[in-house]
């Protein structure tokens, strides 16, 4: 592979990239009426989230390999660096991938893009040896396909501000009638990577403005000006692989680039989840009764928040708004908060509600819990405490009650709710009437 000599290489990096970027090398754009930049992530990294990088990987793991191969000092850092050191680890990896030539294109075509700018600002401008021959068959292999380079539209950053999304594309190319968004690639191949070059370009082609980054690191010296109006259904690839003097043009279709922005976005967005969560016994039991997956978390609906704002309007009016606050359980939601409640938390809530009515109404009253596939009865009197003993002998799920009744309870004593196959000691908290329960069986 051709490869260019130190002199060469210093002088083409006389003149470094000076476009402000974050940590993360996201470019900082101002955006309309902020005062302050912020990092616009890279139209290039939109463009590889629906890329397989395998290839990829595998092929810079072979030039790891050849890079340590022929740097036995950089064996001997990895010999000496703890394993758990992963940023020191990985800045010998980087190292003896370069040093096994994983950069070398990359390099390579900077260069190439480089010179081929300096020659479209001044046509006396010769490019080194031997890539004076890709920068004159790239201009004749555009003058061949009936275009031409449009003025000043060589390397220029463009912004999506509803995206905050921004590149740089390459070059414009117009045909006399229409505009095009043209990219160089100088890679071995373009074989695999058009759908990529296809999001690249698509966003390039519906970005909001151009952008001019001004010296003020505050961004208030940055320009924006008018995009020109480009073509948005056809871009147009231009490849040329260093040292080669050989040119091949490709039209991209930019409006499947569009969509697959769309379903880019949406991967990038999904990657940001978290469907994990922790198994939970209520979650089993659930699931164990068909009405949920295991670890799936549920939110109630507006029905539920409406007939259980009823609830607390007739506590309210009952004047037992200090008794549901007391008993209202610990670090759950309120109705009021508009936060998110779960089904989970759905049964603290619903027994809150229902012991206070109970307690001021003096009803019997029963709450099949969601997700329990079982009733929980709260029994409860205006007159007296509670009940010696509660009885249920029906089939589980069945809303029939048969209890006797007797002197009031201290609060010491407990109630038996005896159903098959599952057995619960409930123990009255009577200045409330909440129960606390327990799986005996």
């Amino acid at each position: 592979m051709t490869t260019l000599d130190p002199d060469t290489t210093a002088k083409l990096t006389d003149n470094p990239d000076q476009t402000r970027r974050d940590r993360w090398g996201r470019y900082l754009v101002l955006p309309p009426g902020q005062k302050k930049p912020v990092g616009y992530t890279r139209a290039t990294t939109i463009a590889k989230a629906l890329d397989d990088t395998s290839s990829l990987m595998a092929w810079n793991s072979r030039m790891t390999a050849i890079g340590l191969a022929s740097r036995p000092d950089l064996v001997a850092l990895v010999a000496s660096t703890p394993q758990d050191d992963k940023k020191t680890l990985d800045g010998i990896v980087k190292r003896a991938s370069e040093a096994g030539g994983a950069t070398v294109r990359r390099d390579l075509g900077t260069a190439i893009h480089g010179m081929l700018e300096q020659r479209l600002n001044d046509p006396s401008y010769l490019a080194p040896e031997p890539y004076q021959g890709d920068i004159d068959a790239i201009i004749q292999a555009v003058t061949d396909a009936g275009m031409t380079f449009v003025p000043g539209m060589a390397e220029r950053i463009v912004v999506n501000d509803d995206l905050q999304i921004a590149g740089t594309f390459d070059l414009l190319l117009t045909d006399g009638t229409d505009t095009f968004i043209a990219d160089l690639k100088t890679g071995s191949s373009v074989k695999y990577g058009g759908l990529g070059f296809a999001i690249q370009l698509a966003i390039y082609a519906n970005a909001h403005s151009l952008y001019t980054q001004g010296s003020a690191k505050d961004g208030s010296e940055d320009r924006r000006d008018p995009m020109p109006q480009v073509s948005k259904t056809l871009g147009i690839i231009v490849h040329c692989e260093p040292g080669t003097a050989d040119v091949t043009m490709h039209w991209l279709d930019l409006a499947a680039g569009t969509e697959a922005l769309h379903t880019a976005l949406e991967v990038r967005k999904l990657r940001k989840t978290n469907p994990l969560s922790k198994f939970t016994p209520a979650q089993a039991l659930a699931a164990f009764n068909g009405k949920t997956r295991p670890g799936q978390i549920q939110h109630v609906d507006d029905e539920w928040r409406k007939a259980t704002a009823e609830r607390i309007s007739q506590i309210i009016v009952a004047g037992h708004v200090q008794d549901l606050l007391d008993a209202w359980p610990e670090n759950h939601p309120t109705l009021k908060s508009g936060d998110p409640i779960t089904q989970y938390s759905l049964i603290g809530l619903s027994l809150a509600c229902k012991s206070i009515i109970s307690l001021a109404y003096g009803v019997l009253s029963y709450l099949n819990g969601p997700g329990l596939g079982f009733p929980i009865f709260i029994c409860s009197s205006a007159h007296s405490l509670g009940f010696i003993s509660l009885t249920c002998t029906l089939p589980a799920r069945t809303t029939m009650l048969s209890c006797s009744r007797s002197s009031a309870l201290s609060t010491s004593n407990p109630v038996i709710i005896s159903i098959p196959h599952t057995t619960f000691l409930l123990r009255y908290h009577f200045n409330y009437c909440l129960p606390t329960y327990y799986d005996l069986s």
